[in-house]
């Protein structure tokens, strides 16, 4: 399920743990966010001393919560944060 858990990723936003939220079609779906930390030490420790610190403290929230997660959907939530936060940054 890549990135099917991802549901976005927030800058300095702090969000509930677990919260709900009615999609366009009246269902009524659980979501977790969780700092990208917390998926790295869990999943793919290897990867943690190669994202900066604030990689790691983005928020992201996942859809079905951490537990549901496999290393290869971490390992694309972690390619996805590192090129939103590449975006910002300027050449000189």
């Amino acid at each position: 399920m890549p990135l099917l858990s991802l549901l976005c990723l927030y800058g300095s936003q702090v969000a509930p743990d677990y919260t709900r939220h009615q999609t366009m079609t009246g269902r009524v779906m659980l979501v977790e966010t969780v700092k990208l930390s917390t998926i790295v030490m869990k999943l793919t420790p290897e990867m943690y001393p190669f994202l900066k610190r604030h990689e790691l403290e983005s928020e992201i929230v996942l859809r079905n919560g951490l537990a549901a997660l496999e290393t290869e959907d971490a390992m694309e939530i972690i390619q996805y944060s590192i090129s939103e936060h590449q975006k910002d940054v300027r050449l000189h």
